[in-house]
């Protein structure tokens, strides 16, 4: 599976939508592979999140569940969160997870 593919389904679980326009998911891709603070944690959240999305017994929900709270991945899930809700890619606040938008 592509970084594209998982990256649309990951977005998809998060948003709890059923579809999102191609071209949003990849310049979404995009904006998150330039940002210095979400980069280097995106290739593990995609890999975590395609091995167990693989799985027969996948459960959204649980996933939802376990990786916002994530000590490692949850700011950047946040911010994904916040990405396609707003459109801007907040800032990392050490307290939240979030700040201002960039």
């Amino acid at each position: 599976m592509s970084v594209l593919t998982t990256f649309d389904h990951l977005s998809r679980v998060l948003t709890g939508e059923r579809w999102l326009p191609s071209r949003l998911v990849a310049s979404h891709l995009e904006r998150l592979g330039r940002d210095p603070d979400a980069a280097p944690l995106l290739d593990r959240l995609l890999t975590k999140f395609a091995a167990q999305a693989a799985a027969p017994d996948f459960d959204a929900d649980r996933f939802c569940r376990d990786i916002w709270s994530d000590p490692e991945l949850g700011s950047l899930v946040r911010r994904i969160v916040v990405l396609w809700i707003t459109g801007t890619l907040p800032e990392i606040d050490p307290s939240l997870g979030l700040s201002s938008g960039r």
